[in-house]
């Protein structure tokens, strides 16, 4: 869990108005590019997020971190 707030109305203002804690911070083993990876997900403006599923899974199979299988 990103935020760890003790009421709704906190964990509804931090979800909106702050950063989460880098991943490394909880898991030091993350590499860096995924970390900043999961970051730009998280990024509170659509605008700096992947514009979409596909842009981040290119991302992630850069790194060697993720294959894609077609169903269709």
């Amino acid at each position: 869990r990103p935020f760890l707030q003790p009421d709704p109305l906190g964990l509804a203002y931090h979800h909106m108005h702050v950063a989460p804690a880098p991943p490394s911070e909880i898991d030091h083993r993350i590499p860096p590019e995924v970390e900043q990876a999961i970051l730009r997900m998280l990024n509170k403006k659509p605008e700096d997020r992947f514009g979409n599923l596909k842009k981040a899974q290119r991302a992630l199979e850069a790194m060697g971190f993720m294959t894609w299988r077609d169903s269709g």
